[in-house]
């Protein structure tokens, strides 16, 4: 099973990695650019299972190991790690629905203010192209 936690993973749902949360583990997941605060960065994470199958020289990047990249990543991944951070997410993510759910109480299309964490969206029942384009 592979994991894209590029969008979803590195805190922002209030867990470190979002599979965490539904207790499922995959063979395979990759990271970017949260990693480093936004810089060019990526990273695949793998079970010892796969591990066992890629032998020396299988992979590699001509971007691999970047200094100043690896440096940004370190400083988020020890800020992800703080005490009560990941808490500290939820807590926030808690709150914003709940203001979304009270700034859009009436709005007829909406249909479910939803989410985890920070990673928190509106189900309506239009297409949302409209406000999108507009925006």
């Amino acid at each position: 099973m592979h994991f894209f936690q590029i969008q979803c993973g590195l805190g922002r749902t209030g867990h470190l990695w979002a599979h965490e949360a539904y207790g499922v583990y995959p063979d395979i997941m990759t990271l970017a650019k949260p990693l480093a605060g936004g810089l060019p960065i990526g990273a695949a994470l793998v079970s010892e299972r796969v591990a066992a199958a890629v032998k020396h020289g299988d992979h590699g990047s001509t971007f691999a190991g970047g200094p100043l990249v690896c440096n940004a990543a370190i400083a988020v991944l020890e800020k992800i790690s703080r005490p009560g951070f990941l808490a500290s997410v939820s807590k926030k993510g808690q709150y914003f629905k709940e203001l979304l759910i009270q700034k859009l109480r009436g709005n007829s299309h909406v249909r479910e203010v939803l989410g985890s964490g920070l990673t928190v969206g509106i189900e309506l029942d239009v297409s949302a192209s409209p406000l999108v384009n507009a925006c």
